[in-house]
């Protein structure tokens, strides 16, 4: 047998435990491979990409740049390379790599809709658009459509993203995605809307559980339009169960993370920063449908205030960064950190909020890399932000959210740990409670300009009318004022919220 056909063979073999998503077995075949043809560029890329799915995103990297190295004009290792640099954050190189491909090839369908959502994520949705509209006019595809339908949301161009939504309904009219896409973007008001009616037939004949589950959370969406809320928790306890057959969660792991990063997280520690004195972040966090992109939105009104969204940045540090990290450790995160949140801001901005909810649990890193950080609190009734968390979906992320005892477990985690950084966190602080803020809102409003150190502003008021992009679920709610119905929503749903009751350790009325 000749080494051609011993490499063909091999690979054949490792490709066939990748395919099958039995990864062990595949990186044996490719390290015996790489042995024996440790320059061959397909070898390496295919490593590559396995590392790449392993989690192993620094070694994927590697391999990546070294399979280019040696065959630098293959369209699709600039694509795998700009998924790898996507994942690390690293959003700059990541838009050259997908640029790079798209010269080698530019009818790269994938390579336009990775660099469409690298343009995104970096907060040009002008630029992600074009480019979502002309990789259309390559392959007309139902997920592109979404894609572009996405963009416009963020943007609040409601009816534009619900024409993007419906043209993939057309390509693909059972696609649950662009149902739950297009019943959470449109206004439904009556049981007996035809396109209503529609998707609950879809839902009740599909056999197909993942996107029974995406048309379940679509009717979810439209009969709580229509205030039929008690048909909508009947379908949501099946969606949320379908989607946590998919993506389990466990709380009890969690709430163990929870107690040692209490214990770690000590006063000495916490008082051991590195000393930067930028006192551009604003950590707006709790959990989500709490009321956190509101807030966001309100402060991003103001002249001195650049909103960053919800940034991915700090949690990737946390998982990088161990809490008792270095000076060194520190300072580098510090700057990854820094580049993230500054990314798109005018220079003379003196306030930068990261929405990340979820970040509550990564304050003990940001204090010590950025000890004049302020950090913004905002809670909402607990039966209430479980409720909501419940009803709604979550394309990534948030786990917990699929089970009421799950969400009642999750949320004792996070008041747990926020109970210890009032403790032990020697940062500022200002907490805001929902109600007192859709109730009392430019009291409320103006306590939170002067926690910043900033001017009053009138625009804050109008935060409904700002036109910047929200790439959230919430995009198109926080551009209409805020409303006191969303108080007290739990007692829609009456005693079959009591798991969650029961999970959060109150008593029942």
């Amino acid at each position: 047998m000749t080494d051609e056909e011993r490499l063909k063979e091999g690979l054949q073999e490792a490709l066939g435990f990748h395919r099958a998503g039995l990864f062990a077995e595949a990186r044996r075949h490719y390290l015996a491979l790489l042995e024996r043809f440790p320059k061959h560029p397909d070898v390496i890329e295919l490593f590559g990409v396995l590392n790449h799915q392993e989690g192993h995103l620094d070694a994927a990297l590697a391999y990546l740049q070294k399979a280019i190295h040696y065959a630098p004009e293959i369209s699709f290792y600039y694509n795998n390379l700009g998924e790898t640099l996507r994942q690390l954050g690293r959003l700059e190189e990541a838009q050259t790599a997908y640029q790079k491909a798209l010269s080698l090839e530019p009818s790269s369908v994938e390579a336009g809709n990775n660099l469409a959502l690298t343009l995104q994520a970096q907060g040009d949705l002008d630029g992600a658009i074009a480019r979502f509209q002309q990789t259309i006019q390559l392959a007309p595809q139902a997920q592109l459509f979404d894609n572009l339908g996405h963009a416009f949301r963020a943007l609040g161009r409601r009816e534009e993203a619900i024409a993007a939504y419906r043209r993939a309904l057309e390509l693909e009219p059972e696609r649950g995605e662009s149902w739950l896409a297009l019943c959470s973007a449109r206004r439904f008001e009556d049981v007996r809307d035809p396109e209503l009616l529609h998707v609950q037939a879809l839902y009740e004949n599909t056999q197909n559980r993942l996107q029974k589950a995406y048309l379940g959370f679509a009717l979810v969406q439209a009969l709580e339009q229509c205030k039929a809320h008690e048909r909508a928790f009947d379908v949501a306890l099946v969606a949320n169960a379908l989607w946590k057959s998919f993506h389990p969660f466990d709380a009890e792991a969690h709430a163990q993370a929870v107690d040692r990063l209490i214990e770690r997280a000590t006063p000495d520690l916490l008082c051991h920063a590195r000393l930067d004195r930028c006192d551009l972040p604003v950590l707006i966090v709790g959990s989500p449908r709490s009321g956190t992109t509101a807030v966001e939105q309100i402060l991003s009104c103001h002249p001195m205030v650049y909103g960053a969204g919800e940034l991915p940045e700090l949690d990737r540090l946390a998982h990088q960064l161990p809490l008792e990290a270095d000076a060194a450790e520190l300072a580098g995160g510090a700057s990854a950190y820094l580049k993230a949140l500054t990314r798109g801001a005018a220079k003379d901005v003196t306030r930068i909020t990261d929405k990340m909810p979820a970040n509550l649990f990564h304050l003990g890193l940001i204090c010590r890399m950025f000890p004049e950080a302020r950090v913004i609190r905002v809670k909402r009734n607990l039966l209430d932000t479980g409720a909501s968390l419940f009803m709604n979906h979550f394309a990534r992320g948030n786990e917990f959210a699929s089970d009421l005892s799950d969400i009642g477990s999750w949320l004792l985690d996070l008041e747990r740990m926020w109970a210890h950084w009032k403790e032990v966190l020697p940062l500022r602080i200002f907490e805001l409670d929902y109600e007192t803020l859709v109730q009392d809102f430019e009291p409320t409003v103006r306590k939170l300009l002067e926690f910043l150190q900033l001017p009053w502003c009138e625009d804050c008021l109008k935060f409904d009318q700002n036109p910047r992009a929200v790439q959230t679920a919430s995009a198109f709610q926080v551009r209409t004022p805020l409303y006191n119905r969303s108080i007290g929503r739990w007692r829609f749903y009456g005693e079959r919220l009591k798991p969650l009751a029961d999970a959060l350790n109150l008593e029942w009325e």
